[in-house]
Parts: C-alpha cells; structure tokens; sequence
C-alpha cells in the first residue's frame, strides 16, 4: 500500500487498515520460522507509513489551529516604516 492510497482513506478507514495490519503482523511472525520474514517488513513498512501520515495531519491540524489564534491575537501585522 503506497503513501498516496493511504492518504485518499479516511481516518476510520486508516484505524481500522492498522488494526489488520497488526493482526496480519502477529500472524506473519508466527509462521516466521516457516520462512516469510519478508512479508513481516512489508507490513511493518506499511504500519509505518499510517503512523506518520496519522501524525502529519495532527501536526498540521495543529499548526493550522495555532497560526488562526496567534494572528486573532495580534491582529494586522503592522508595516515597518521604510527608509
């Protein structure tokens, strides 16, 4: 699952995407000793990825949040005098 079809889903749908991903996961690792380890580093890539996106739009959300009530407390940003 590449970076640009987990952004298209919606959070739930990328709660829940992560929660089979887990369970996948701990599957894969139990037939690990059967061969498979690399399947387990897809999965673990693609946990990854949810986790960062995830995390990138509450870093937004917030700057977005902070910037708009930064700005309504100062109000219009004042011209500095040119010489």
């Amino acid at each position: 699952m590449k970076a640009r079809e987990i952004k298209g889903l919606t959070k739930k749908e990328r709660e829940k995407r992560l929660k089979e991903l887990k369970i996948e996961l701990s599957k894969s690792r139990a037939n690990a000793s059967k061969g498979g380890s690399s399947k387990i580093k897809q999965i673990k890539k693609i946990i990854a990825r949810i986790h960062t996106i995830n995390n990138s739009e509450k870093l937004s959300a917030r700057d977005k949040s902070q910037s708009a009530s930064l700005s309504a407390q100062l109000g219009k940003p004042e011209k500095l005098n040119k010489k």
